[in-house]
């Protein structure tokens, strides 16, 4: 029996800007909980955000999902916001339904901002 394989997607923030505070090395700043309840661990899964820097350096961050690294963001632009898009393993999600994963930045090298964030995930059926 073959199996369906569906994209699903949850919106962990909205328009509203979120503010990153410059982090001490290996520090984490908790940003936002999220539900991927009955996703399938494999492959991987798709993170999609919009970061402004708040300052005139250059600022960089390390994305994590549930501790795990998500890739690395670098907000160069003051005046507007620039979506980016990071790849990890899916591994890194929890299945169960609830707000079971959490999304959060360390080494923020200088302060940012960060909204509309996305999650795009694998989500099975028989069919």
């Amino acid at each position: 029996m073959a199996m369906t394989l569906l994209g699903d997607f949850t919106a962990i923030s909205g328009n509203d800007v979120i503010s990153v505070p410059k982090s001490a090395p290996g520090t984490e700043v908790f940003v936002s909980t999220f539900d991927t309840g009955g996703c399938q661990r494999f492959g991987s899964a798709l993170l999609m955000l919009s970061v402004r820097l708040v300052g005139t350096q250059e600022a960089s961050a390390d994305v994590l999902v549930n501790s795990a690294s998500a890739g690395i963001v670098v907000a160069a632009s003051t005046n507007e916001f620039r979506v980016k898009i990071l790849t990890f393993p899916a591994t890194s999600l929890r299945a169960d339904r609830g707000e079971n994963n959490r999304i959060s930045l360390s080494n923020v090298t200088q302060p940012l901002e960060i909204k509309t964030i996305l999650c795009f995930f694998h989500q099975a059926t028989d069919g």
